[in-house]
């Protein structure tokens, strides 16, 4: 990422010796994930955003999930840890914690998912 970034810049902007850095302002946030560009501090050079995390890869149409905030919000199902504790412990540990609606959010979409996938290990228990 940084390599094609460099490259960009310097193809763009062949005597900028200025400073790549992220734009902080454009910072996009989901959840504990979140996509980056780059900005040069002397031109007016700005990359492409970029995603820095994995997809939980599906056939929806629309943004994909991040990998991590399915995994934490499968793991907070499964303790009697609610949102407000998780992000005590987040931010105790000094980390930018997830908002209380994003992880709602999640909720809505990851525990049905749970659900189906325990109903269909139910049937195949029953039929064993």
């Amino acid at each position: 990422m940084w390599n094609s970034v460099f490259r960009e810049h310097q193809r763009l902007h062949p005597n900028c010796n200025g400073f790549l850095q992220w734009n902080m302002e454009r910072e996009e946030k989901f959840g504990f994930v979140n996509r980056e560009e780059a900005m040069c501090d002397k031109c007016t050079y700005r990359s492409r955003k970029f995603k820095l995390y994995e997809e939980v890869q599906n056939k929806k149409p629309g943004r994909k999930a991040a990998k991590i905030n399915v995994s934490a919000q499968a793991a907070l199902s499964q303790t009697p840890l609610g949102y407000t504790g998780l992000r005590k412990i987040v931010l105790g540990c000094n980390m930018p914690a997830p908002s209380t609606s994003g992880l709602q959010k999640r909720a809505n979409k990851v525990l049905p998912e749970i659900v189906n996938i325990d109903k269909k290990d139910m049937k195949a228990d029953a039929s064993s």
